[in-house]
């Protein structure tokens, strides 16, 4: 019998030995597969170089494309009116629709006017009580005027019976002292007695209180009559304030115009015949003065007007005609006018006419192109191009094969570009272009003349 352990290690030894050869075996059967693998791929990649590979081309052919401005642009009358309120409000009423035909003076809308008509109020109250106070001071100043006149006619009979009065007085004294001087002649030659000379004495002295009397009497009078006489000066204060009442009068009366001319305001007319082109207020809105909330079209000529940038109005001029399309109308239009900035924004707006016959509406929409400017040269479809860091190029075949070709780009439009760079009637690929490096085979599935 074997001895147990020597068994023990050569079954050990016997194992080790088949796991090595497995594993030579597995990597054998690796290294097999991979060169398999890389004799395969190697074979793909030539069969692949060996494949064309289909394209779509276009003959190349001389042709022109012109470079344009294009807009959208909309269908209006050619004057249209802009209708603002003259004063600030609440909008109460609107009465027009866009497109309605108003006619001239007809309302358009009005404002609110519950502050104005308390204004009106406050106005004709205030004319009230301004030309009730002229009147008042009106009839003094006629009462005053018959007062001094009757006043200064008293005083001038009262002036004139005192003057008689005093003259009487006068002639009175001037005679009793006659008498007393005549009495006291005679009494001294001894032919009166003292009786008669004493009388003599005492008419003196009466005529002398008489005639005193009488002077005094009339010195009141006078200045009873210079009062009387100066009393137009009492009438020229009131006259003072009969003008500056009058003046009362008229500031009240023109306050009350400005109201009254306030209301109307409130009441927008149109200030002509024609359509509303625009509205651009709803009631209860709170409006400006002087900002258009209506736009009427006042002449029955339609024009087309579009906005343009700076840059694009720099191209164009008055006169260049170009296209417009409406729906599925295409048809000739002309720039009539260029308008300067509108409000420095960069924008400009350009009027155009149509010059065939062509109804439009106010409102229509249009597409308008205007060609600034005309390239000649190889005529293509855009799709061809691609671009790279040296700029653009595309490909063109030649006897089965592509050919890079570097090409200068003149202008593109639409699907359309012309370009420099290659010959009319040559193939350029315009479909498949981007599988294709220059020298591989291609196969033709169609041409495009």
């Amino acid at each position: 019998m074997r001895n147990s352990s020597t068994g023990s290690t050569w079954d050990l030894n016997r194992d080790l030995g088949i796991a090595r050869l497995i594993s030579w075996i597995l990597i054998l059967s690796l290294i097999l597969g991979i060169l398999v693998s890389c004799k395969s791929k190697k074979t793909e990649l030539i069969e692949e170089r060996e494949r064309a590979i289909p394209v779509k081309v276009m003959r190349a052919r001389e042709g022109e494309l012109k470079q344009t401005v294009d807009f959208d642009a909309a269908a209006t009358y050619k004057n249209v009116v802009p209708v603002a309120f003259k004063v600030a409000g609440k909008v109460k009423r609107v009465y027009v629709e866009e497109g309605d035909r108003v006619e001239r003076g007809e309302v358009l809308a009005e404002l609110d006017d519950s502050d104005y008509q308390n204004k009106l109020k406050l106005a004709e109250a205030a004319l009230a009580a301004a030309e009730a106070n002229y009147q008042a001071l009106k009839a003094l100043r006629a009462v005053q005027v018959s007062q001094a006149e009757a006043d200064l006619k008293r005083a001038e009979q009262a002036l004139r019976a005192a003057e008689a009065q005093l003259q009487l007085a006068k002639a009175n004294l001037d005679q009793a002292k006659r008498d007393l001087q005549r009495m006291q002649t005679l009494y001294s030659q001894g032919a009166i007695s003292l009786q008669n000379f004493e009388m003599a004495k005492l008419r003196f002295k009466s005529a002398q209180s008489a005639y005193k009397a009488a002077l005094s009497s009339y010195n009141q009078v006078y200045q009873a009559y210079l009062v009387a006489k100066h009393a137009p000066n009492r009438v020229k204060a009131t006259d003072e304030q009969l003008r500056a009442a009058e003046a009362s009068v008229q500031r009240a009366r023109a306050s009350l115009q400005d109201v009254k001319k306030l209301l109307r305001d409130l009441v927008l007319v149109s200030p002509s015949s024609g359509i509303v082109v625009e509205r651009k207020v709803e009631e209860g809105m709170v409006v400006g003065p002087g900002v258009p909330v209506f736009f009427i079209g006042t002449s029955s000529e339609i024009v087309i007007r579009g906005k343009i940038s700076d840059n694009d109005a720099s191209k164009l001029k008055v006169g260049l005609r170009g296209t417009a399309r409406w729906n599925d109308l295409t048809f000739p239009v002309e720039i009539i006018k260029i308008y300067p900035d509108l409000k420095a924004i960069g924008l400009r707006q350009v009027e155009l006419k149509p010059i065939s016959s062509v109804s439009l509406d106010h409102g229509d929409y249009l597409r308008v192109s205007l060609p600034y400017k005309s390239y000649k040269g190889i005529l293509i479809k855009r799709e061809a191009l691609m671009l790279s860091p040296e700029g653009y190029f595309l490909f063109v075949v030649e006897n089965g094969v592509a050919k890079r070709r570097k090409v200068k780009v003149l202008t593109q439009r639409a699907d359309k570009a012309v370009v420099q760079g290659i010959k009319t009637g040559e193939l350029v690929v315009i479909e498949g272009q981007f599988f294709l490096s220059d020298g591989v085979k291609v196969k033709v599935k169609d041409i495009l003349d």
